[in-house]
């Protein structure tokens, strides 16, 4: 004869079961996802948030070492080589504000004294984040400034894949 189990027993013997099985298959989920991303991000299929702001210093160098030739039209080519064209835009502007070229969108007008006191500073609004940063003559004087914008936002290497990207992380959140 099999011993009969109370109802408060069985239901705490489930109730044990469902939470351990909760608990494995949330740590299975969150374990699959961290595989997930880093074989994207190993191997460039996907890159993180941060991506483009990495790519700073080394535009920021340039602009230093090379700001005479940043501000005339000529050395548009070799400045836009080294700014990723996806997920980056910039704008050269004079030191009173005046665009000389670059893609980079500003709402607001930009005067001498606004590029001047956001050197060197990063300013973000709810799409993008601008970095200013100050271009020098071979004298060190202020010739004008570059200012760089991108989003923080985790994008994929192929353009064409961003909306895959972002309806992968939405389901499996």
């Amino acid at each position: 004869m099999t011993k009969q189990r109370s109802i408060k027993n069985t239901f705490a013997r489930h109730f044990v079961s469902i939470l351990t099985f909760s608990l494995v298959a949330t740590l299975l989920t969150w374990g699959f996802l961290a595989l997930l991303l880093g074989y994207l991000f190993n191997h460039n299929v996907a890159h993180p948030a941060n991506h483009y702001e990495t790519k700073i210093p080394a535009i920021t160098q340039y602009a230093k070492t090379r700001g005479d030739s940043i501000m005339d039209k000529q050395g548009q080519a070799s400045l836009e080589k080294l700014i990723p064209s996806q997920g980056m835009n910039y704008l050269v502007v004079s030191p009173a504000g005046e665009t000389l070229y670059g893609d980079l969108k500003i709402k607001e007008s930009l005067t001498g004294q606004k590029i001047i006191a956001r050197l060197n500073q990063t300013h973000s609004n709810l799409n993008q984040v601008v970095k200013y940063t100050p271009v020098l003559s071979q004298n060190g004087e202020f010739i004008g400034a570059l200012l760089l914008g991108y989003n923080l936002k985790v994008t994929a290497d192929d353009p064409a894949l961003n909306p895959m990207v972002t309806i992968g992380f939405l389901t499996f959140f």
